[in-house]
């Protein structure tokens, strides 16, 4: 797959985002964030919000000692109250911010997971959870200006769900 690049704005600066399909692997170091597309048993998808407006995929920043797929299970597990039953390595947002304080470079992991949803609680930082149909997701997220990177980690995600079910029915 070729690479993706697209401008975006946060917090009043520019920086430019590229995603990495799963053959690039980020600096460990460099890693800020382990987040994904999760799949419910029934082909839905997970999603979480902080402020009860805006929704995003559970996910969030590595621990010390952590691997990036030990914090995104943490995470999901914290923010979407899901237990992580399946995953795979779906690629990296590799975001160039000139003018970030903690540095210009860092990544933001991506993964597809199936999940066991349990009983939702306000414990953590998300107040609410929803579920969405796969075709509702990029509207939900309105991750603009970086549109076509959604749509790619969509596409990978949904491929790894087909694969999934694939997989599940040649086993019976």
């Amino acid at each position: 797959m070729d690479k993706i690049t697209e401008e975006h704005s946060f917090e009043g600066r520019r920086s430019t985002v590229t995603w990495h399909d799963s053959s690039f692997l980020p600096p460990r170091n460099l890693v800020t964030q382990a987040s994904g597309i999760c799949f419910t048993d029934g082909g839905l998808i997970v999603l979480v919000t902080v402020d009860g407006k805006s929704w995003g995929l559970p996910g969030g920043h590595p621990e010390n000692g952590e691997t990036i797929e030990e914090a995104f299970i943490r995470e999901v597990n914290e923010e979407a109250y899901s237990i992580v039953t399946s995953l795979v390595y779906l690629g990296t947002q590799e975001v160039n911010d000139p003018g970030n304080p903690q540095g210009p470079t860092y990544y933001q992991t991506r993964f597809w997971a199936r999940v066991q949803l349990n009983e939702f609680r306000r414990e953590y930082e998300t107040i609410g959870r929803k579920l969405v149909n796969p075709s509702a997701l990029i509207s939900t997220l309105n991750w603009k200006p970086t549109t076509r990177i959604i749509e790619a980690i969509l596409e990978a995600a949904l491929d790894c769900e087909q694969r999934f079910n694939s997989n599940k029915q040649s086993n019976y």
